[in-house]
């Protein structure tokens, strides 16, 4: 299990070294292939602007969940990193089941629902027996670009993957 000193610190680093960590919960195993980072200064952060009741997590110390619906339908996980009071977080796009997994991965909205998270685990601890991040395989080579899907910030490269996995989520 990954401790806590992991997660503290700036979005981007960690987006890029959770790439190949394996994230496990309730007897569900998975490969992290792909991330986005959002970070304080972002404009495509759920926290750029303000505090508020759906956001609030973002602002904790990192190692925790940050899970909210997206266009009504898809929750979607993120990891919060860096210091408690510093809002940002790392979005989990794609991984590569390993055991206990049925069902696409390739998408966020995909992620949570093969893995079986929901908004119920918002602000869950990821150091924690129920729900962790460990050490999986190291990526020969991880690609950074821009990310997918954003009205604002979709031109700044916090998007990364592991390069030539077909599982990676499509633009």
């Amino acid at each position: 299990m990954l401790d806590k000193s992991f997660y503290t610190r700036d979005a981007i680093i960690v987006a890029k070294e959770l790439l190949g960590k394996k994230i496990c919960y309730n007897g569900r195993e998975a490969i992290i292939i792909e991330t986005e980072a959002y970070t304080i200064s972002d404009p495509g952060s759920h926290a750029y602007k303000k505090k508020t009741k759906r956001n609030a997590v973002m602002y904790d110390e990192g190692g925790v969940l940050y899970i909210y619906l997206c266009y009504g339908m898809h929750e979607l996980m993120n990891i919060v990193t860096d210091k408690e009071g510093v809002p940002s977080a790392v979005l989990i796009r794609a991984v590569e089941p390993v055991k206990g997994i049925k069902g696409k991965t390739n998408g966020p909205g995909l992620v949570t629902k093969a893995l079986g998270i929901t908004r119920k685990h918002n602000g869950m601890s990821l150091t924690s027996n129920e729900l962790w991040i460990e050490k999986g395989i190291k990526p020969e080579e991880i690609i950074q670009t821009t990310r997918i899907g954003l009205s604002q910030g979709e031109g700044l490269p916090y998007r990364f993957y592991i390069k030539d996995n077909p599982l990676v989520s499509k633009k």
